[in-house]
């Protein structure tokens, strides 16, 4: 019998923060925690999907591999942006973490109907939203195994 041990793989992450500060403190716990990942950071949908399209400013990036998304955003909803990424063949297998202020139990039920993989809170403080954060990229590249990039 053998069994499939996760390699540490690099994160490519996708971050869509509207909150540049929240954004901010997100990518210093990223580049300060120990997992080897990239972090490219989105504030609206539309600029998320011109990303993931590699069009408008966008065609030189790489697939990422994990999303995190804010649901409070302007304009657009983050559960729109969430159906486009799961309904989409191209992005569907991209895991989606809804990381948001948002404490709504219809949010949560929402995100996981349209195919969110988990819904986290963003804590108040820089110290727990560091420890998440770190949490958050230690699992998805030290635990979970996740498809190649195409």
């Amino acid at each position: 019998m053998s069994l499939l041990r996760p390699k540490h793989s690099e994160l490519d992450i996708l971050l869509l923060e509207d909150s540049a500060r929240d954004a901010e403190l997100i990518v210093r716990s990223i580049e300060d925690n120990s997992a080897k990942a990239s972090i490219a950071v989105v504030g609206s949908v539309q600029e998320a999907m011109h990303y993931l399209e590699k069009e408008g400013g966008y065609e030189h990036v790489s697939k990422p591999n994990l999303i995190m998304l804010d649901l409070t955003l302007p304009k657009e909803s983050g559960i729109g942006f969430l159906d486009f990424v799961k309904t989409d063949d191209r992005f569907r297998t991209i895991p989606v973490i809804v990381l948001t202020s948002m404490q709504a139990d219809s949010a949560v039920r929402d995100s996981y109907a349209k195919y969110a993989n988990c819904f986290i809170n963003k804590p108040d403080n820089l110290s727990d939203l560091t420890s998440m954060v770190n949490r958050i990229t230690n699992f998805w590249s030290s635990v979970a195994i996740l498809p190649k990039q195409e």
